[in-house]
């Protein structure tokens, strides 16, 4: 930042060094953390950026600051900053009726954040004495300085925070994409003169707002764009980096080997934790503790890792003996499958699967329009697992009808997400099988999706070789990822489609919650399978 320092000094801003080492010193002195309930001892890089931000000042004697990110990987002490910032700028700075606001996430963010600072406020006699907290508001007043301050969340309805002195938002790559407070804090704040603080970690989308603030932030960083009146911190290693170097770690993590609780040998530990787990913890383990910016789309399953869990075809008479759920995703377009997947709970937690696919004539001439280098369906109809169905639509009869003839197995649960299917769902209802409605949402994928793909890695997902139709979706699947963390299964391009692999997570989802053993009513159960 050596050219926007230049620039700095040559509009008349200055560096006032006690101003920043008595900031340092404050909080050294005020600051109790909810959890060591002491005064805490800022490690190097926080030092620096409590100093910075408070001790560069302009011509007039104001902060240097409009605007400023601050951005390492996680558990390293970002929440400390955050509401050490809040703290010093209500009590310890050297201001004039000073407003602060905080802008959250949700709710519940905001409610941490507040209850952070009251307990640092209890924790202290004094400045409990000349503070009124107003809990239900998450607010609070400080009576002798006329000193405010709101803890705001992005899921509330008001847009307060004009004319705010310091405006700091925590996590800004999870606030809504639409960012209506975001944008109306930071605006108001930074038109009145104040500084508009972002603190987070690496986002899910390049397509969010917030990317391109990290973009910016980093060429400001490295001088390539000259902002005097911004100040990044972003700790975050290359894009081709070697992330298994323990130098890529401390780049993202400059709390690193700073105490005995957070060292590269933990680092290690958990990293390798994650890469020997489903994608989707590693992608957010390079997210969340590398502070990398990884596509929230990434492939799912492997056709090398599906062929790996082929066996010998399960007759009838074995499967008859264990429980079995069926998945279900309908067409909801002219040219989209339907398919139907069949997941039985063997023995040690083990899984066999059968997927079968239906399309309508007129589906197929629209889907080689969209596409005339589609793997052709009689591929899938000559392996015994798709059905072409003559005209323009899907026989929703002949869909009942395979349903129902799946009932002479151990026919546990239907699972289906019933927003297009509702009268289908009721009338399996009224044939006496037990419908499960399962929306397809982040919330509801994230474990499924997770635990399938590790059973197929630890080879318990097991198939006869012959499903083709489910082979397909999986490996067309995408992962989707959300800012929380949570996965769902997506298609990169539209002539992907993943119905089967859709409809098999949904089975195997609640297979895996009911946890029936069928080993316990089985002739098998003794021996087990035998696969040759």
């Amino acid at each position: 930042m050596i050219e926007n320092e230049k620039k700095a000094l040559e509009q008349g801003c200055y560096y006032d060094k006690e101003a920043g080492e008595r900031a340092v010193r404050w909080l050294e002195t005020y600051y109790i953390h909810t959890t060591i309930r002491k005064p805490v001892t800022l490690l190097p890089w926080q030092r620096f950026v409590i100093s910075q931000l408070f001790g560069w000042k302009d011509k007039k004697g104001g902060s240097r600051w409009q605007r400023s990110l601050i951005s390492t990987a996680k558990k390293n002490g970002k929440d400390l900053i955050c509401a050490g910032l809040i703290k010093y700028a209500l009590y310890g700075n050297i201001s004039n009726a000073p407003w602060i606001v905080s802008c959250s996430t949700s709710r519940e963010n905001a409610s941490n954040l507040y209850e952070q600072l009251a307990f640092s406020i209890r924790f202290n006699k004094k400045m409990q004495k000349i503070t009124k907290l107003y809990e239900s508001k998450k607010a609070l007043k400080i009576i002798s300085k006329n000193a405010r301050y709101k803890s705001l969340s992005a899921d509330a309805s008001t847009t307060e925070g004009e004319y705010a002195l310091y405006t700091i938002s925590n996590e800004t790559h999870a606030q809504p994409r639409d960012a209506k407070l975001f944008r109306a804090v930071e605006g108001s704040t930074i038109s009145s003169g104040g500084t508009f603080i972002n603190i987070s970690t690496a986002g899910a989308s390049q397509n969010h707002f917030f990317y391109e603030l990290f973009r910016y932030a980093q060429k400001v960083q490295s001088d390539d764009i000259i902002d005097p009146r911004f100040f990044p911190y972003i700790c975050s290693p290359p894009t081709d980096a070697d992330i298994e170097n323990p130098d890529t770690w401390r780049v993202a993590n400059p709390s690193l080997d700073c105490n005995e609780f957070f060292t590269t040998e933990n680092f290690r530990d958990q990293f390798n934790r994650a890469r020997n787990s489903d994608t989707g913890t590693f992608i957010s383990f390079q997210r969340y503790h590398l502070n990398m910016w990884v596509l929230n789309e990434a492939n799912y399953i492997s056709a090398s890792h599906f062929d790996s869990c082929k066996v010998d075809e399960l007759s009838d008479e074995i499967l008859m003996q264990y429980p079995m759920f069926v998945g279900f995703d309908g067409s909801t377009t002219g040219s989209d499958p339907t398919s139907i997947s069949c997941v039985w709970c063997l023995p040690n937690r083990r899984y066999y699967v059968k997927s079968f696919g239906y399309i309508h004539e007129e589906g197929v001439k629209i889907r080689k329009k969209e596409n005339p280098y589609l793997l052709q369906y009689q591929h899938f109809v000559h392996d015994g697992c798709f059905e072409i169905m003559p005209g323009q639509t899907i026989d929703s009869s002949k869909l009942f009808d395979y349903i129902l003839k799946l009932k002479r197995y151990k026919f546990k649960e239907f699972i289906m997400d019933m927003s297009n299917y509702f009268v289908m769902g009721q009338q399996l209802r009224h044939k006496g099988i037990t419908v499960f409605q399962m929306n397809q949402g982040h919330k509801y994928f994230n474990d499924p999706v997770k635990q399938f793909e590790m059973a197929i890695k630890e080879g318990r997902i097991m198939h006869d070789g012959k499903q083709t139709w489910l082979r397909n979706g999986l490996i067309n699947a995408k992962l989707d990822i959300n800012s929380e963390g949570l996965v769902k299964l997506s298609r990169a391009k539209s002539h992907e489609k993943i119905d089967s692999a859709i409809s098999t997570v949904q089975a195997f989802a609640r297979a895996m919650a009911n946890e029936i053993d069928g080993s316990k009513q089985s002739v098998y159960s003794d021996r087990g399978l035998i696969f040759i």
